[in-house]
């Protein structure tokens, strides 16, 4: 099936479903076996070594568990770091920044192409890279990145999760839900608008890893105060005209 193999099962039971496999050889030399209609996490499968690997016995009618250990991809942390350092730099440079992010950002979709990103580290540095891209489609892709780290036992990409939500929301024109981001209109004060806050508790905000309603009140009014200690510092140096 392209380039992929797929394997069908006849089931002889009246009425049932013949069982369907589609296997997917991933760049690191892996196959992904994918079930196919049912909504199970690929099986990842290496190459058995003879005299090595002991297979089986197997039990009829035993349960085998699949150990998930997925294998973290050296270049995407190296990519998640260079992104991260680039904004710990005093006065970021963004027309610097900026064509770097683009191009981080495209060698990380060339590594999701190829099927080479698997652990919850992974795919939570990845949600990152695309939260810092350009438009909806980029921050609803960094969404879905954060819900698989999650799902592959990465706690923290539950805020990401959160995070990228909000700003996709607000990218096509609705309230964010949750809170966490903030704005600095030109010429306005800092706000979170629009924002929808009914929508959500405080105690699902805590679920998702997000502060309280009066937390995020607190967060706003010290963002204040740092832009008008700014300006105030900035004004004061400025020559007189």
């Amino acid at each position: 099936m392209g380039d992929d193999l797929e394997l069908t099962f006849d089931d002889p039971r009246p009425g049932a479903t013949p069982d369907i496999f589609r296997l997917h050889c991933l760049a690191d030399g892996q196959v992904s076996a994918m079930y196919q209609g049912v909504a199970f996490e690929p099986f990842l499968l290496g190459r058995a070594v003879p005299g090595k690997d002991a297979l089986g016995p197997w039990t009829a009618g035993g349960i085998y568990r699949q150990k998930m250990d997925y294998p973290t991809n050296a270049e995407m942390s190296a990519i998640f770091k260079a992104d991260q350092d680039d904004r710990r730099r005093p006065n970021i440079d963004w027309s610097v920044v900026g064509p770097a992010d683009a191009k981080r950002k495209a060698r990380t979709q060339e590594l999701l192409d190829a099927g080479a990103l698997h652990s919850g580290d992974d795919f939570y540095h990845a949600a990152f890279l695309f939260q810092h891209g350009d438009g909806p489609g980029d921050y609803l892709k960094a969404h879905l990145l954060a819900m698989i780290a999650a799902a592959r036992g990465k706690p923290k990409a539950v805020w990401i999760a959160s995070a990228t939500l909000d700003r996709y929301l607000q990218s096509i024109g609705k309230p964010q839900v949750l809170g966490t981001q903030y704005s600095i209109p030109r010429g306005g004060a800092v706000t979170q608008e629009p924002y929808d806050k009914a929508l959500v508790s405080d105690a699902l905000r805590q679920a998702l890893r997000v502060p309280s309603l009066a937390e995020q009140d607190k967060r706003r009014q010290a963002l204040a105060d740092e832009v008008a200690a700014e300006a105030k510092t900035q004004t004061a140096v400025s020559p007189k005209p």
